[in-house]
């Protein structure tokens, strides 16, 4: 049984009371924004896997759906349906599960808002129609259900049989920002300090209100409202900082009617991932998605225009969607968003499904 939780403002303020001598990553968003990097593909990775994804009528992809990169297989996880492909030719295998209230299917996934797969352990997780979350194993075909305190807005897991559930906060006065759970029960709550009301303008462009992502076996995570990112264990401790004079956490707190448009000159961090040398993450600005990279070692950061360089094969620039506990860099063409040229150089055509490129 894990050990009652300290609040988190405290947990926090003890942290960096006892580490002053453990200098906190501080990311300068300002500075980044109003510069540009050059990064090779291959300082980050030394192998390229292609996989394009099977197109035909049972294996289409939507555009909006989440990759979980599982020891033979690719699974693309949609709201609607899960679709399992082949991840050496890409070949298309089978439909998983769909949505649906006959036996079998589920209510949602839970893809933009957590991580939505187990990659190392096979399993998936679902949000059930009787208020309860299940995980689903794609090798063994075992649903376990388990019960939940509330209505759930993400999830992430931390160990194999240990995962984190987040709690919505619509009104401001819920006392919990996590519930944790082991072995599928619920053991032990992080508090919410950051109160805040409902921001249903700020929600239309915030891509991931709630960030999750995993790096050397732990669990990180940031709130959209909150500059900080934390690693998960049975609490929140704080591990580096956005800096920026143009970050909205105070302004969505204190003025929930915003204006959409105030709101659009804003950074918004929507996405992070992060290995032993390099953060990288999107800034979403004034209704476009810029890439950035931050350098531990050098402490420099800036816009890659593109993604990484692609000087390995001479293909297109990449950018990391994430990165498995394995250590591969999973990377993702969606056809859907790519203009004539990049389609042209990566040999898609516009209604393909996306390509998985693999590094490591």
């Amino acid at each position: 049984m894990m050990k009652k939780m300290l609040s988190l403002v405290l947990g926090a303020l003890l942290f960096l009371a006892c580490n002053e001598q453990e200098e906190m990553i501080r990311v300068d968003v300002d500075q980044a924004m109003n510069s540009t990097l050059s990064k090779k593909l291959s300082d980050v990775v030394k192998k390229l896997d292609y996989v394009a994804l099977e197109t035909d009528s049972n294996s289409l992809v939507g555009r909006n759906f989440e990759v979980a990169l599982f020891d033979k297989d690719i699974a693309v996880i949609e709201n609607r349906k899960i679709l399992l492909f082949d991840r050496e030719t890409g070949k298309f295998k089978q439909e998983v599960l769909h949505r649906g209230n006959e036996p079998g299917g589920y209510a949602s996934t839970l893809v933009g808002r957590g991580m939505v797969a187990n990659e190392k352990a096979g399993y998936l997780f679902l949000n059930e129609w009787d208020k309860k979350m299940s995980t689903y194993n794609i090798y063994t075909k075992e649903r376990k259900r388990f019960p939940v305190m509330g209505p759930i807005k993400s999830v992430a897991y931390t160990e194999d049989d240990s995962f984190v559930i987040t709690a919505f906060n619509f009104d401001g006065q819920h006392p919990l920002k996590m519930w944790v759970y082991n072995h599928y029960q619920c053991v032990d709550s992080i508090p919410n300090s950051w109160k805040f009301k409902l921001m249903s303008n700020a929600m239309t462009i915030i891509h991931n209100d709630e960030i999750f992502y995993r790096m050397n076996g732990r669990t990180y995570f940031k709130d959209a409202t909150n500059d900080t990112v934390f690693v998960v264990t049975d609490t929140l401790t704080p591990v580096f900082v956005f800096q920026s004079s143009n970050l909205p956490q105070i302004e969505l707190r204190e003025h929930p009617d915003m204006l959409y448009q105030k709101m659009l000159d804003k950074y918004f961090v929507n996405n992070i991932v992060e290995d032993a040398n390099h953060i990288y993450y999107t800034v979403a600005y004034q209704e476009k998605t810029y890439q950035l990279l931050y350098d531990k070692k050098t402490g420099e950061g800036g816009v890659l225009k593109g993604g990484l360089t692609n000087d390995m094969d001479g293909g297109i620039s990449l950018f990391p969607e994430h990165i498995t506990d394995r250590g591969e860099y999973v990377f993702v063409l969606n056809p859907a968003l790519m203009d004539e040229a990049e389609l042209d150089r990566c040999n898609l055509k516009e209604d393909d499904n996306p390509m998985i490129v693999i590094g490591r």
